[in-house]
């Protein structure tokens, strides 16, 4: 596989389960080691790096929000955990918060929220770290067709108001075809168009 992702462009990963497209993602968020080759970001070999240095912020399928930690504490966690101060944790939570039209959940835990409620957590901890690229792992997979239509669109516009550089990955060719700059289409671990 050999992939360029311009600067602030929107790709995604596009193809059947089991073609490579959560490993390739996982390659570039540092959970996974590449057997051969590299992962660069600019000019930078991002290879060895751990996935707490490269700049990325992942959401995941799931969410993997933390149960008993309310809404602001799951946003704040990445940031307590680069040893912020308790004044600028509080900004950019409250910041992410209202971009996303979540503050009023923000003492609320996991269990008491909705499913997009839930997924618009999952980016804004993402959101909050400020991260070069975003990395998101079929992020809408759980949501009904109504709520996955309306979150497309939510992230579409999230992106291109930060012109944060994003890859995507999804076995959706609709979802595709309606978010990305760049479409990569996979087959078998490896990138075919």
């Amino acid at each position: 596989l050999s992939l360029v992702v311009p600067a602030g462009s929107f790709l995604t990963l596009l193809g059947p389960s089991g073609c490579g497209k959560s490993t390739t993602l996982s390659i570039i968020a540092g959970l996974e080691r590449p057997t051969s080759g590299a992962v660069w970001l600019g000019d930078r070999n991002i290879t060895g790096d751990p996935p707490n240095e490269r700049g990325m912020a992942m959401v995941f399928q799931n969410y993997a929000l933390y149960p008993y930690q309310s809404v602001f504490g799951n946003l704040a966690f990445g940031l307590k955990l680069l040893g912020r101060s308790k004044a600028e944790i509080a900004t950019r939570v409250r910041t992410v918060a209202k971009i996303l039209d979540i503050e009023r959940l923000l003492e609320r835990k996991p269990a008491e929220l909705s499913g997009g409620q839930q997924q618009r957590v999952a980016l804004g901890r993402a959101l909050v770290k400020q991260p070069s690229v975003f990395l998101l792992d079929e992020p809408f997979s759980n949501l009904d067709a109504i709520l996955r239509a309306r979150m497309r669109t939510e992230v579409k516009h999230l992106h291109l108001q930060l012109g944060t550089t994003s890859v995507f990955v999804t076995h959706d060719q609709e979802e595709a075809m309606a978010m990305s700059d760049f479409i990569a289409v996979m087959s078998d671990g490896r990138l075919e168009q």
